[in-house]
């Protein structure tokens, strides 16, 4: 309990700066003119020879803030498809299974004004229902994806077994890991800048042997829960490129038997052109804690 506590407490100080980082970023113009790109870069996908050799295709939407570009995708390439599935929260309505998969099958297969399929009828007639949405081309977002799918695999299964004849999938998340690691995507359409990657939170450790398992579940638990992304990266890592860290707002490190105090240091000082001077904006306020630097955890 104590852990958590202070995985919590570290979690609220990081997401912070980020806040502030992210509002400088809200400009209406710059966010269309983005939007705008990202949607000709999907254009280009649906015409690649790529998606056009898939039974379906799965693009992820990696989206800091709220998410909105899926639905300006079900705006532009609506009218492409057969049948449309827009699920709104997946955060939400996953924690329901069946739900989730009822509303897969009615939002499909369903004839305009029919009523929406119950929960028997698709448990009865799935085999049958599996052969309507196969002759069909259909659009599918999954928006407002968090850091565990376990709700939704059953959804997933029906459309990574059952859509065909070039079908498109949207996964949209703020959580970018999921979306490569996790789901598995085609292509990953990311709505951030480069200097937007700053709110990504790098986390440098040692030795993963010297770091319980439950440990980084914990951290990958109560980082989600307040909704900042992270990457975890390892000493030797930031020891060849130390790019993610001079382009981020906060960094975070793990103390273990195998990557101390000074160490981190060491990799910090490679950030600095000239000791007690910082490129990029960075103002160090201690030896190992300053902005972006927050503190470290130790096991």
């Amino acid at each position: 309990m104590y852990q958590w506590e202070t995985l919590y407490k570290i979690a609220r100080k990081v997401e912070e700066p980020l806040k502030m980082e992210a509002a400088s970023y809200a400009n209406e113009q710059k966010c269309a003119n983005l939007h705008q790109e990202k949607l000709n870069e999907v254009s280009e996908v649906l015409e690649s020879e790529d998606f056009n050799s898939k039974d379906v295709f799965f693009i992820g939407v990696y989206e800091r803030n709220e998410p909105k570009f899926a639905e300006l995708m079900v705006q532009k390439f609506r009218c492409h498809f057969d049948a449309l599935c827009f699920l709104s929260n997946v955060m939400e309505e996953g924690s329901h299974r069946d739900a989730l998969v009822r509303k897969l099958y009615s939002d499909l297969i369903r004839k305009p004004k029919e009523k929406p399929l119950s929960l028997s009828d698709v448990k009865i007639y799935s085999s049958h229902y599996e052969q309507l949405l196969q002759n069909k081309r259909c659009f599918v977002v999954f928006n407002h994806i968090g850091d565990n799918i376990d709700d939704i695999k059953p959804a997933l299964q029906v459309v990574r077994e059952n859509l065909k004849n070039r079908s498109l999938v949207v996964f949209a998340s703020r959580f970018q890991h999921v979306l490569q690691k996790v789901v598995k995507i085609d292509k990953l359409i990311s709505l951030l800048s480069l200097d937007d990657d700053r709110g990504i939170v790098p986390i440098c450790y040692g030795n993963e042997r010297y770091i319980n398992e439950a440990f980084f579940d914990q951290l990958q638990e109560t980082f989600s829960m307040v909704g900042v992304d992270f990457h975890l990266e390892s000493k030797e890592r930031f020891f060849i490129d130390s790019t993610s860290l001079q382009n981020s707002e906060v960094v975070l490190c793990i103390v273990s038997k195998s990557f101390s105090i000074s160490e981190f240091e060491g990799i910090l000082s490679r950030m600095f052109d000239v000791e007690g001077e910082s490129p990029n904006g960075f103002e160090p306020i201690s030896p190992l804690i300053g902005r972006p630097v927050a503190s470290p955890s130790k096991i």
